[in-house]
């Protein structure tokens, strides 16, 4: 007769939270991964540790948000390693970057070591001043076992230059 009473189980409402916005004028257009600020410039597949002071680790598919200085005239650049642990589970990677969802070139890493990625972005494709997405696709990934984490590319530093 002391039971308890027989009462649903309540819960807290999940609290909705809406993606951080940043200022277009606060994106940068290049951004070194070992940087505390490029954290705002992730949009998903880069880890938000930094390793070394100086890079992180980047998924199969990952996505940066960046400003786009001009309008014309204007090449993405980045800077990465294919670490020798993950080549020995991959093999060769193919690396290919998209700029609003146009590929803008494609590189192939027949070996670990360290790649810089070079490639002019098309005159046009958003106006300067304003933020573009980025997507770097590998063909390739060893899943961490551990965490099942996707580990494609260590980044160092990406972005456009004019």
């Amino acid at each position: 007769m002391c039971g308890c009473p027989n009462q649903p189980n309540t819960y807290a409402s999940h609290l909705r939270r809406e993606p951080i916005e940043i200022p277009e004028r606060e994106l940068r257009p290049y951004v070194k991964m070992g940087a505390f600020e490029a954290s705002t410039h992730i949009l998903r597949g880069i880890s938000y540790d930094i390793r070394e002071q100086s890079w992180r680790w980047a998924a199969d598919d990952a996505a940066l948000r960046l400003r786009m200085p001009a309008a014309s005239g204007v090449r993405f650049v980045m800077h990465f390693t294919i670490p020798e642990a993950t080549f020995q589970r991959t093999g060769p990677v193919t690396s290919s970057v998209f700029v609003e969802g146009r590929e803008i070139g494609s590189m192939r890493c027949d070996s670990p070591g360290s790649y810089y990625f070079d490639k002019p972005v098309p005159d046009g494709i958003v106006p300067a001043g304003t933020r573009a997405e980025v997507r770097i696709r590998s063909d390739k990934a060893w899943v961490d076992p551990v965490n099942n984490a996707r580990l494609s590319l260590q980044m160092a530093e990406a972005g456009f230059v004019k």
